[in-house]
């Protein structure tokens, strides 16, 4: 066994990422269908599971302005379509997830508007995405 096969255990494989952040990117796009239409597939369990990540983040979602939920949606459906069709590991992929974890820092951190320990999990999740 050599040790280049033990070490790369430690790290994700380039495919492996490749298909996360598409599938994170069909996720996002699915998302931010069912939060700017409220399809009245949402009452389903399997659809409210779909926007159920992005809504437990905000701390009082049912006190969102619904211009600002609309606005939600479509940055969430930005990055989506970012993520899918643009080359695996591009600058603008990793400027996504960069803007995403500044944008949920000011919010987590300064403006207290998201739960801190879902907010500190995605803020880690997304520096982690942006440099690998």
């Amino acid at each position: 066994m050599h040790f280049y096969s033990i070490f790369s255990i430690f790290f994700i494989q380039p495919d492996t990422m490749r298909l996360f952040v598409k599938m994170n990117g069909i996720y996002d796009i699915l998302c931010a269908m069912f939060l700017l239409y409220k399809s009245p597939l949402y009452k389903f369990s399997m659809f409210h599971c779909i926007q159920y990540p992005h809504l437990t983040m905000l701390r009082e979602p049912h006190k969102i302005d619904p211009m600002a939920m609309r606005m939600f949606a479509y940055w969430i459906f930005t990055y989506g379509i970012i993520r899918i069709f643009d080359m695996p590991g591009s600058i603008s992929i990793r400027a996504t997830y960069g803007i995403e974890a500044i944008c949920i820092a000011n919010e987590t951190l300064n403006k207290k508007t998201m739960d801190i320990t879902n907010g500190i999990l995605v803020i880690f999740t997304c520096i982690g995405l942006m440099l690998a």
